[in-house]
């Protein structure tokens, strides 16, 4: 049975969860799809209205449908499908599927006996975010949700605990708190801990050092034209990077992994420059190093986020499994692009 009170019991759950759920390769073939704006749709299923007109804080169809649930079907979301996916009269998912892209955001339900989790996870490109909701239900109605939100990249995470009550069957928030852990020898240790429905009055923000990159990335073509190695193309990547105006906010990701998108399958090994835009969204400088995807290839995987230093992620990458069995290998092209989440 799970407890609940137990910090590191969530975390692993959580985290055996994402191993053993393919989450980027989902497959809904064969389920129904039905379009959360389309009124027709909608009439076609009773299930899910009823649901609808019981959710007040995302607690039958997940924090994800929540966030959209407000939203309306005007010419914001010409190019997005939002859809309900059932198994049956089952809610399997909340889906959102930007058209003509293999980007999405998605909460994935899985059930038990007194209480049901929800995914929620989005990729964009090929970066995956997600976060885990615990749902505990007295009879019929849900009482309790919790947050697990991963940092792993900084040693944290962060637990929401959101308690409802019913007047009149209708539900509302008693009380909601977000506690932030941080890893230690002696396991998981508050840091800090603060009311969701009273947050503290915000200090004034930090001006913001936008940097859409494609100076830079201007640069790293140039660098990277005449590379014949792998070593090479990644002491291109991290000069231009340290050429590049201090930021506070940029993120550096490493990851290497085996994708087959719009052809035969490849082995891709990637360095990624993350910066912020206006708008709370982010500028991301690409360099794409790309190998055949043989037997030895198809076993690597690497993910890893850094935020202090970039001589900090170039010692971790020629420290990983994919740069030493890649590096003295032949790659087949070597690509270089910016784009916006």
């Amino acid at each position: 049975m799970m407890d609940f009170d137990n910090i590191q019991g969530l975390i692993d759950y959580y985290r055996d969860f994402m191993s053993s759920h393919d989450l980027k390769n989902v497959d809904f073939s064969g389920y129904k799809k039905i379009n959360l704006f389309n009124k027709a749709d909608l009439a076609s299923n009773d299930h899910l209205r009823n649901l609808m007109k019981m959710d007040s804080h995302g607690e039958y169809l997940g924090r994800y449908f929540h966030e959209i649930k407000s939203d309306k079907p005007d010419d914001k979301y010409i190019d997005i499908d939002y859809f309900a996916v059932f198994d049956g009269d089952r809610l399997v998912a909340i889906l959102m599927q930007p058209r003509l892209t293999d980007s999405f955001v998605m909460e994935l339900f899985e059930y038990h006996e007194d209480y049901y989790i929800g995914v929620k996870c989005a990729v964009v490109t090929k970066l995956f975010a997600s976060e885990l909701t615990f749902y505990m239900s007295s009879g019929d109605k849900v009482t309790e949700m919790i947050t697990v939100h991963d940092l792993e990249i900084l040693n944290k995470v962060r637990i929401d605990r959101t308690n409802l009550e019913y007047v009149e069957g209708k539900a509302s928030v008693k009380s909601s708190v977000a506690s932030l852990y941080k890893k230690s020898a002696k396991g998981y240790e508050l840091e800090k801990q603060w009311d969701l429905l009273n947050p503290p009055k915000s200090q004034k923000k930090p001006k913001r050092v936008i940097d859409n990159q494609k100076k830079l990335c201007k640069m790293l073509e140039k660098e990277t034209k005449q590379a014949e190695t792998l070593d090479q193309a990644i002491d291109a990547f991290f000069k231009v990077v340290s050429s590049a105006k201090p930021n506070d906010e940029e993120m550096l990701l490493y990851e290497v992994g085996c994708y087959s998108f719009d052809g035969p399958e490849e082995c891709q090994f990637s360095l990624v420059r993350q910066t912020p835009t206006r708008d709370d969204e982010f500028y991301q400088m690409h360099m794409e190093v790309t190998y055949e995807a043989g037997e030895e290839e198809r076993q690597l995987s690497e993910c890893e986020w850094h935020e202090e230093g970039d001589d900090d992620l170039r010692e971790y990458v020629h420290r990983s499994k994919a740069y030493n069995v890649l590096k003295n290998k032949q790659f087949l092209k070597i690509s270089v692009w910016v784009d916006e989440t």
